[in-house]
């Protein structure tokens, strides 16, 4: 049996921030902390992976979180290719596909998610690829030399950074999806308006309320069969249709699990000393005043500090972070703060040129999203402070106190 005090299961980005975080605020001794994943790779960044890494400007090394040496000088065991099997919480042990047997003290579960596979004929073909892991990205990657044309099935946030980094690489890109617009149920039409134009100004094409039927082997290339009656010939298909939670090994834990592993407001779930970070935390929001459980970068960063502290002792005050996300598309960037669900107000301030736009969604007159492209530092900073603060403002007034920020 090996005994750590410390183990996370999962070795993506909660786990390399949660690393940094055990070292910054505990004197471990050699072998005190372990991580266990089934990744072939120590923890890394994962937004590279649909931009700069798909596109070869970056490589493995220049996106890991820490150095291989980081962790051999702080004495922290990585065991990669590893699945944990079995998790019991009785006598704190986890078993492994390996057939070894783990013992802990805290355990911080970080799973991650998984892509959402297509259940469809020909779904299975080699030239249908998704796009999460590092593994992934290097095979779409490796596939690149012989596709010209690719097909991208989603319209979504993968779909939109995969299928801009393809065309930069020179590359024909078709786009499926079976929304109306881009990004449809979180874009305004004005925004979708603008992103499909500039899509279609790069070559992108689009096929839009459409969904794929089957896939159809075609020698050295594959054909996707629509909904609509098209078909479309591909040297290379990308499905990004989202995502879903690794639970499985939590199964049968007594680990209370509702759309995530369900969290208090210090990230420990139903069974003390278990903590839970990333894509799989169902947590509690106390902005909204709402469970949520995000899949996005930041919030993955901030539950990996804070969880990591509080396995170490550390005082501190419940969580908290304001859900964020960002993308960068072609030479566009975007971020966005906040909760558009129950807004019924949406204010555009700017226009789509060099100025910049920002756009604010409000719930009875409070602020409770903002999304910017190139604005002002002022104004980031202000979107985030009133949404935390649950500002109110009276719409007819927020083009007056925008350009304040601006002077």
């Amino acid at each position: 049996m090996k005994t750590y005090k410390y183990i996370i299961v999962g070795g993506g980005i909660v786990a390399g921030y949660a690393a940094q975080e055990f070292i910054k605020y505990s004197e471990f001794n050699d072998g005190e902390l372990a991580i266990i994943t089934d990744d072939d790779a120590i923890p890394y960044e994962r937004p590279p992976l649909s931009k700069e890494f798909l596109g070869g400007e970056k490589d493995y090394e220049s996106i890991q979180i820490n150095s291989p040496d980081f962790y051999r000088r702080h004495g922290i065991k990585l065991f990669l290719y590893t699945r944990v099997n079995q998790i019991n919480t009785t006598d704190k042990t986890l078993k492994t596909d390996h057939g070894d047997t783990f013992q802990y003290e805290k355990l911080l579960l970080a799973t991650g998610s998984s892509a959402v596979e297509l259940d469809l004929p020909g779904s299975d073909h080699p030239l249908v690829k998704y796009l999460r892991t590092l593994q992934d990205a290097r095979a779409i990657h490796n596939a690149l030399d012989e596709s010209n044309q690719i097909v991208v099935v989603g319209g979504g946030y993968i779909g939109m950074e995969t299928a801009a980094s393809l065309t930069q690489d020179g590359h024909q890109v078709t786009m499926v999806f079976p929304e109306d617009a881009l990004m449809e149920q979180f874009f305004t039409p004005d925004l979708s308006e603008f992103f499909e134009a500039y899509y279609c100004e790069e070559g992108i094409t689009f096929v839009k309320g459409a969904t794929v039927e089957r896939f159809v082997d075609k020698g050295k290339r594959i054909q996707a069969i629509l909904s609509n009656g098209d078909q479309l010939n591909a040297d290379l298909i990308v499905v990004g249709v989202g995502a879903k939670p690794n639970l499985s090994i939590i199964k049968n834990s007594h680990i209370e699990v509702d759309d995530g592993v369900v969290v208090n407001r210090h990230l420990q779930s139903s069974v003390p000393e278990v903590y839970a970070a990333g894509d799989i935390a169902n947590y509690y929001d106390p902005i909204f005043d709402k469970r949520r459980r995000v899949e996005h970068w930041q919030n993955a960063v901030d539950m990996a500090t804070y969880a990591a502290r509080e396995m170490l002792g550390v005082t501190q005050g419940e969580f908290q972070t304001l859900r964020y996300f960002f993308s960068d598309i072609f030479d566009l960037s975007y971020e966005f703060w906040g909760d558009i669900e129950g807004a019924n107000n949406v204010i555009h301030i700017g226009g789509f040129d060099e100025d910049g736009i920002s756009i604010w969604w409000l719930m009875s007159n409070r602020i409770v999203a903002a999304l910017l492209i190139n604005r002002s530092d002022a104004e980031r900073e202000s979107a985030q402070r009133w949404i935390r603060e649950k500002h109110t403002i009276d719409p007819d007034m927020f083009d007056e106190s925008i350009s304040i920020l601006a002077e």
